[in-house]
């Protein structure tokens, strides 16, 4: 009897406890997610410390140590690498702001996806935790590799498109054009996907208002033309800065880097079809299970020489057989292949989301769509794809697959708290710019 009454009020309190808890998220959802994911975050911290050495890992090491280097794929990453490795000789400051980094692209994403798009609280949390368990986010943030830092960058940039599509201000519009700077500083290779993205952006809010001209005074149309000129204007210095910036090693124009880059201008129907050869290999063969069983089976890809500097600078001792230990996040990865066939699906996804989606959502999805295809092709097309490169397109599918959910669960009632900022309604007879 005494047992069954320390039951019954262990019951009772936790069921207290679970009413307290969801009525204050209810009211701090924010909160409540940021709490999660940090736990989540922390959780997985513990169980896996590991430092993930990639074999382009002894390029960042060796350009932090000396304080210059080609500047090829990432000018802003080394200079991080310095700044909280270097000066406190250890790789450990580092690990811990990659997964701090990590988890605030989740909780933005969740914020997001409630604040801007209307998503169900508990849809936009799950989006958060989701983002914060993904495979190629967590190896990023484990890794000595510009992946993480430059993830985190572009998804700034995206969540400010977003919420320029949801408000279109002019600030709003040349800080997401300028934002292409910071994402192309940290992974030169992300530069074509976010220019695109910008792009695409003007391009769907112009046509979004060609098409409601009979409802918008001619101020307003010419307004939104000047600030697309604007934008553009912003976006094209930003791309000639970062290109003097890069083009200053004399070994530029040979890196294969540089040629890559370069290959889809001079021969983009060749380059279109190889990135389409290359997306069809990776969904219906096993290209993606050969990548990552030849991941797990290399080597660190470091010389005798970054191993010596690891020791003495960093106070890391490896071994030759460190880039096969299997780790927690490296075993997780392996076991995600289907989300990593999601992610090439990410555009079909978003096509879908944006026909289900309600009114207010629809540009967004859509731009998410162009985005997304943008980023993969922009993958497919620099080199032979690894699974690395499709790391910048988890925070985009999570919002679409959220997008999506909700579009197909939705009852009636709540409505989105996007407006949209075209509608032929009096009521924008006078739009504030």
């Amino acid at each position: 009897m005494r047992a069954r009454r320390w039951l019954g009020a262990a019951g009772l309190h936790l069921a207290e406890g679970w009413r307290s808890w969801r009525s204050w998220g209810e009211a701090h959802p924010l909160a409540a997610s940021a709490l999660l994911v940090a736990a989540l975050k922390l959780a997985l911290l513990v169980a896996d410390p590991t430092v993930n050495l990639l074999p382009d890992s002894d390029r960042w090491l060796h350009e932090a140590v000396i304080g210059w280097g080609p500047a090829l794929r990432s000018l802003g990453y080394p200079l991080g690498v310095r700044l909280l490795a270097v000066t406190t000789r250890s790789l450990v400051p580092l690990l811990l702001v990659q997964a701090v980094a990590g988890g605030m692209v989740a909780v933005a994403v969740g914020g997001v996806a409630r604040t801007l798009l209307g998503v169900r609280p508990a849809l936009a949390l799950a989006a958060a935790l989701v983002l914060a368990a993904a495979p190629l986010q967590l190896v990023g943030e484990r890794s000595v590799a510009p992946d993480c830092l430059a993830c985190v960058a572009l998804t700034a940039w995206t969540l400010l498109g977003i919420g320029w599509l949801a408000r279109r201000r002019l600030p709003a519009l040349l800080l997401f054009a300028a934002a292409v700077v910071p994402v192309g500083a940290l992974d030169h290779r992300l530069l074509p996907g976010a220019a695109g993205g910008v792009v695409a952006a003007i391009l769907l809010a112009g046509t979004e208002a060609f098409v409601h001209r009979r409802g918008l005074p001619r101020r307003h149309l010419l307004r939104r033309a000047a600030h697309a000129v604007a934008a553009l204007i912003v976006l094209g210095g930003g791309l000639a800065a970062l290109r003097a910036a890069t083009g200053l090693s004399l070994n530029a124009g040979r890196s294969p880097e540089r040629k890559a880059s370069v290959a889809p201008r001079r021969d983009p129907l060749r380059v279109a079809g190889l990135a389409a050869s290359t997306w069809a290999d990776a969904l219906f063969t096993r290209a993606m299970d050969d990548d990552l069983r030849a991941e797990r089976r290399a080597g660190p890809g470091l010389s005798p020489a970054t191993i010596e500097l690891l020791h003495d600078r960093f106070s890391t001792a490896v071994t030759p057989q460190w880039g096969r230990r299997q780790t927690l996040t490296r075993r997780w990865l392996a076991e995600t292949t289907p989300w990593l066939r999601l992610l090439l699906l990410t555009p079909l996804i978003g096509l879908l989301a944006a026909l289900v989606a309600r009114p207010g959502r629809r540009l967004t999805a859509l731009w998410l769509t162009l985005t997304a295809l943008a980023l993969l092709a922009s993958a497919l097309a620099l080199g032979p794809m690894t699974t690395r490169a499709l790391a910048p397109l988890e925070p985009v599918l999570v919002v679409l697959l959220a997008l999506l959910v909700d579009a197909f669960g939705h009852r009636g009632g709540d409505e989105p708290l996007l407006i949209p900022v075209v509608d032929p309604k009096p009521a924008l007879a006078a739009p504030r710019g």
